[in-house]
């Protein structure tokens, strides 16, 4: 979400300047909203969350180079991608992005952010409130994915269906707090010094 203008105002902003360099929009919008980036200005538009390998694809298809080219440049500047899946754990949650130094301001504030939106989640969900709810986890899914936070969210996604499809409030119940869970132990880890 900004602030002052939408994302396609601002690439409206950028070709009206003259600007010629590659504009990709990444959103957590789907449909209408991500041709509206590319009647914009943008060169491509992706919608998150997304896995790695869809990302490389669509690096490589838009700038033209080979997907092998892009994997080994990917897997140059990311940590291992081997590690057990940490859905599957208990401990505390890092960000994928960690280990990117310019990350690190970015992530911090998602964090310190992280606790008021998980305070309205479990608000809206002791009220029944799935408009809220829903709206909440909508800004968290997007965040999270952004912030290599992906697991936190695709327990958002899960939600958001579950509220669509009007399932009933044990079930979303239970999806909410699974995320707040996960939410819990991306606080509990520990943000590498943002300083050298």
């Amino acid at each position: 979400h900004m602030p002052v203008m939408t994302g396609p105002e601002v690439v409206r902003e950028l070709r009206n300047r003259d600007y010629r360099g590659k504009v990709f929009a990444v959103s957590a919008s789907r449909g209408d909203e991500l041709r509206e980036f590319i009647s914009a200005g943008c060169d491509g538009a992706f919608a998150k969350p997304f896995k790695r390998a869809q990302l490389v694809e669509f690096l490589a298809r838009h700038l033209a180079v080979a997907p092998g080219l892009v994997e080994l440049e990917y897997r140059a500047s990311t940590p291992d991608s081997t590690a057990d899946d940490p859905s599957e754990e208990n401990g505390p949650l890092e960000s994928t992005l960690a280990d990117d130094e310019a990350m690190l301001p970015l992530i911090a504030e998602f964090l310190r952010l992280l606790t008021t939106q998980m305070d309205l989640v479990t608000k809206a969900c002791d009220r029944g409130d799935f408009a809220q709810l829903g709206s909440t986890v909508h800004q968290i899914k997007g965040s999270a994915g952004t912030f290599g936070y992906d697991v936190i969210s695709e327990q958002a996604i899960r939600i958001e269906r579950a509220i669509k499809e009007n399932r009933n409030r044990e079930e979303i119940g239970l999806r909410t707090r699974e995320l707040l869970k996960l939410c819990e132990r991306a606080l509990a880890a520990p943000v590498p010094n943002q300083q050298s």
